[in-house]
């Protein structure tokens, strides 16, 4: 057989392989697919795994998150049956990253810890490094930035000495949004340019949607609104070109934000459903959080308080579920300030008739 005999699940599962990493995820998905009824039908149990794993990364990718979880869960179990410890590692690693953005930090932590430790026994460097980048993500976005830093700065050394610039890249990229969180804006964006740049000579066109989301993030920190307005234009419209609708989500959330405090806030309304609804379809539970918190305001200044306390108090129970701790203050905080005047001015009202 060629390598391009469409009867080869294993040079099928290649080429899906390397369409998901250049983010080609249609072709990606067909072709893993095909693959993996391939390798069922002679009964090739540890193929099933591997690209299991592929079509799980891919869909968790572009948002369709119940599919992703249960390839992966799949993979997993089947990993365990054939004893291959490497193959559970990056199962679980995998299975996190999904739970992860789907904002279920406890258990993706719990799948990165086991990863890690299965990648250690294993000596896998480059394996190690992603599932520490992993848990220091699962921690900055519960709040909890000295173990994030902490966990970031282990993984970039390990990135480094596995020379992997890729995996560098993404970890420069999360320790820049964590230092950005933390305060130190110079540092942040400084980080954040670099990992730009990176993903920019390595051709990640993904990791390009991610960086510029988080320097606009930056930029929005420091009030620098037309900074913040060009570079999540840029990322909106290559998040687009590429399916990428959780990179889609990102920019618009922001972009209503940077609407909102430019005093257009009609159009930070509709931006903000828009992420809303694309964080609701992709079950990003605290995606979804940080956007209805952020068109609370909007509304509230459009003189819709009632759909504004709806949103703070949907976003309050997401953000409890998740263990967002930063959503939760931030919902707790708006409903404070709408609840009591809605109760004053509806105070005494009966309905006619």
């Amino acid at each position: 057989m060629t390598s391009h005999d469409p009867s080869d699940p294993s040079a099928l599962a290649d080429r899906g392989a390397a369409d998901r990493r250049a983010g080609r995820y249609p072709a990606a998905l067909r072709r893993l697919r095909q693959a993996l009824e391939l390798y069922r039908q002679v009964g090739n149990v540890r193929g099933q795994a591997d690209t299991l794993v592929e079509i799980g990364v891919a869909r968790s990718v572009i948002g369709e998150s119940r599919g992703a979880l249960a390839a992966l869960t799949t993979a997993r179990d089947l990993f365990k049956e054939l004893g291959d410890r490497a193959g559970s590692a990056r199962a679980l690693d995998a299975l996190g990253a999904a739970q992860h953005l789907i904002g279920d930090y406890p258990a993706a932590a719990i799948n990165f810890r086991a990863a890690r430790d299965l990648y250690q026994e294993q000596g896998d460097r480059r394996g190690e490094a992603s599932a520490t980048k992993n848990l220091g993500v699962a921690y900055y976005r519960t709040g909890r930035y000295p173990p994030a830093l902490a966990e970031l700065a282990l993984a970039a050394g390990l990135y480094a000495g596995a020379g992997d610039r890729l995996g560098a890249a993404t970890t420069a990229k999360h320790l820049g949004v964590v230092q950005g969180l933390t305060g130190d804006y110079t540092a942040a964006r400084d980080t954040l340019l670099e990992a730009l740049d990176a993903y920019v000579s390595l051709g990640s066109r993904l990791g390009e949607v991610n960086a510029l989301n988080c320097l606009a993030a930056v930029d929005l920190a420091v009030r620098d609104l037309p900074a913040a307005r060009e570079r999540l234009g840029r990322a909106l419209g290559l998040a687009r070109d590429l399916r990428y609708p959780v990179g889609e989500a990102d920019s618009l959330r922001d972009l209503g934000v940077v609407y909102h405090l430019s005093g257009e806030h009609t159009t930070a309304v509709i931006a903000l459903f828009e992420a809303a609804t694309l964080f609701r379809k992709a079950d990003d539970k605290l995606g979804l959080a940080e956007a209805l918190n952020r068109v609370a305001p909007a509304l509230h200044e459009l003189g819709r308080d009632m759909e504004a306390v709806d949103a703070y108090r949907e976003a309050f129970e997401l953000a409890q579920v998740t263990g967002g701790r930063v959503e939760e203050e931030r919902a707790q905080e708006g409903l404070a300030l709408l609840e009591r005047p809605l109760s004053d001015r509806y105070r005494g009202w009966r309905p006619s008739g």
